[in-house]
């Protein structure tokens, strides 16, 4: 059986033939500080309507509080980046963020976790396993970069050197006593153009996000509708927001954009949705197209809302752009 380097090594190798663009390993021993800002953002109120994230709170930190005898973590990251965001195909369109272009990732990652946990089991047979993909109560940005996947931006997001901040993350808990990789010591240096770019203002401070003015918490989380003065600055941002990431450095490096592919599914979101084609759709018809995609988390109804806001948006930037004087090139 295999131990040690060669065990993590053979992780790793595994990881990759399943289809993860990076793997790296970090101890299971719980995150203090982390953990401590996880509380201040809550106290807050930073979170919004989120209530989901006071669940468990202790645990999203501590893997051995929901996974006793946990020593390893083996985080994992895959690329999503489907290249740049096409122009709008036809007035009365909304803007979807990159990565619900396609289907879920939730089930898509969840299936190559599964093949990834049957592999450990085959290299250790004794050893325990859990995964955690997203939407289960683990910090995973936090044991990502403990983990040395990458190091956390100003704007929150976990940043890989190779893959830009364009990944969903998924972790596998193990009591395997596996060796640790090196901590990526990387930051943001001056760079503020995330915190610039925003445009609702919803990061306060840098690493500081204020989901209750942020564009994807009122596209996707929030049932209530958010404040008109906000929602004017949504721009045409129907599902999501990808401003902060398309301003990063770590972004303008050629990156493959064939990874979006491996998410693509005929009847999907896309870059954009039409606001016509939404409006005839009843929520029966809504299902029947977006099962198993991003946008069923909001449903038709709130997916509809978003829509307007965006085209309203859309008008009122049209309405205050001069027309471009006689003989002016466009």
């Amino acid at each position: 059986m295999l131990e040690g380097r060669q065990l993590a090594e053979a992780i790793k190798r595994r990881a990759a033939a399943l289809g993860f663009d990076d793997a790296r390993i970090g101890p299971a021993a719980a995150l203090t500080d982390d953990r401590d800002r996880l509380a201040r953002w809550l106290d807050a109120g930073r979170h919004g309507e989120m209530d989901y994230m006071r669940a468990e709170f202790e645990a999203r930190a501590d893997p051995a509080r929901q996974f006793p005898g946990a020593r390893s973590v083996v985080a994992l990251a895959l690329s999503y980046y489907p290249g740049e965001h096409p122009p709008a195909p036809a007035p009365g369109t909304g803007r979807v963020a990159r990565y619900a272009w396609g289907r879920d990732y939730h089930r898509f990652v969840g299936l190559k976790l599964r093949g990834l946990k049957e592999e450990i089991r085959r290299l250790a047979p004794a050893a325990r396993v859990r995964s955690f993909v997203d939407h289960s109560p683990l910090l995973e940005r936090a044991f990502a970069a403990r983990s040395g996947l990458g190091f956390v931006g100003k704007n929150t997001m976990l940043i890989h050197r190779r893959l830009g901040s364009w990944t969903v993350l998924a972790a596998i808990v193990t009591d395997l006593d596996l060796p640790v990789d090196v901590i990526d010591s990387g930051d943001c240096g001056r760079c503020t153009l995330c915190l610039e770019a925003c445009p609702t203002g919803a990061f306060p401070a840098p690493y500081e996000l204020d989901a209750t003015r942020c564009i994807s918490y009122w596209t996707i989380e929030a049932s209530a509708p958010p404040p008109p003065e906000l929602a004017a600055r949504f721009g045409d941002w129907v599902f999501g927001c990808d401003v902060c990431q398309e301003v990063c450095p770590y972004n303008h490096r050629p990156l493959d954009a064939s990874h979006g592919s491996r998410l693509s599914r005929a009847g999907s979101a896309g870059p954009w949705l039409d606001s016509k084609t939404l409006a005839r759709q009843d929520a029966a018809a809504f299902k029947r197209r977006f099962k198993l995609t991003p946008p069923m988390r909001p449903g038709a109804e709130r997916m509809a809302r978003n829509l307007r806001t965006a085209v309203a948006n859309t008008k009122r930037r049209r309405a205050t752009i001069p027309p471009a004087a006689e003989g002016a090139p466009p």
